[in-house]
């Protein structure tokens, strides 16, 4: 008699156990679909989000060269208020928000509620000298105001970002 109880308790410790296993796969597999359903608005040349590279491999890659083409990813920090000609975008590793630009001024993005939403990017990215004029015109399209564009008195060496294409995480679905 104990031989079967013990054997039933190992048996219905072994079936639990089994089914603790599936429900991890099952969640795994339920986070995945979450991801792959995850929609997306697209902008200028077709990309996909296929081939993203880290901020880490990306600062590797623009060490080793003057000019950089890659695939990054990252949350919207502002978009311009003018026209939507370029965007900021926190990424992953990198101190401040990186400002993307768009090639041949050939497509734009919406100029209001993008804060926040994901983003894609794939173009040539590459470290540039931003003149102050091209600062003050920048901060012009961000809505700062007058004393906050005089006070841009010296350039900024960035690492420039001009993108082919954009992702950016649509939520209207």
């Amino acid at each position: 008699m104990k031989k079967i109880i013990y054997t039933l308790f190992i048996a219905l410790g072994l079936f639990a156990c089994q089914n603790s296993q599936e429900n991890e796969s099952n969640k795994e597999q339920e986070a995945v679909k979450v991801e792959e359903s995850k929609s997306y608005a697209a902008y200028g040349e077709e990309i996909n989000s296929d081939g993203i590279v880290s901020y880490e491999e990306f600062a590797s890659m623009l060490n080793e060269n003057d000019t950089v083409a890659v695939k990054l990813s990252g949350e919207i920090d502002k978009t311009c208020k003018v026209k939507g000609c370029w965007m900021k975008v926190n990424v992953e590793g990198e101190e401040n928000p990186m400002h993307i630009t768009f090639k041949d001024y050939g497509f734009f993005v919406p100029k209001e509620g993008m804060e926040n939403k994901a983003a894609i990017f794939e173009g040539i990215a590459f470290v540039d000298t931003i003149s102050v004029e091209m600062l003050q015109h920048y901060a012009e399209d961000e809505g700062l105001s007058e004393e906050e564009i005089a006070a841009i008195i010296e350039p900024e060496v960035v690492v420039t970002f001009e993108a082919s294409g954009v992702l950016i995480e649509d939520s209207r679905k």
